[in-house]
């Protein structure tokens, strides 16, 4: 009996790239706890670890931030979790920056933005230094994850 679908890879499906990354921010929210350890906070210090969406007002933009961990002590870990089969480049910085330009938080707070990813981050990435914390998360994949 002869197939209904020509033999393809399935990553050259339409809309296999967003289906991958809707599902690696799904893996990453739902292990939460191995990336708030990444940032080396204890799990008594996080108050909150969840998808943020701010609505737009008159006074304030709206916005969706991927992973937002409150804690304790007034920091705020802007979560930006990215799959990509490329190379991460300075898009993924000015996405950030524009995030964080947006979100209304209290003074006392300090925001540290975080890029949790899959895939190869560009060098130029790595040396602005723009990122508190830039965490692979294929690390908590692999066989001696703790």
């Amino acid at each position: 009996m002869a197939s209904r679908y020509p033999d393809r890879a399935l990553t050259f499906l339409p809309g296999w790239d967003s289906v991958m990354a809707l599902q690696f921010e799904n893996l990453v929210l739902n292990n939460s706890a191995q990336v708030t350890e990444a940032l080396g906070l204890s799990a008594v210090d996080v108050l909150k670890a969840a998808p943020y969406f701010q609505t737009a007002t008159q006074e304030r933009r709206g916005g969706q931030v991927d992973l937002l961990i409150q804690e304790r002590f007034g920091s705020l870990f802007v979560c930006e979790i990215k799959f990509t089969r490329g190379e991460l480049g300075q898009e993924v910085i000015t996405a950030m920056a524009g995030k964080l330009e947006s979100l209304k938080v209290p003074r006392s707070m300090s925001l540290r933005p975080v890029l949790v990813h899959c895939g190869d981050v560009s060098e130029a990435v790595v040396q602005s230094r723009f990122f508190a914390h830039i965490v692979p998360f294929e690390r908590f994949l692999t066989e001696n994850a703790s």
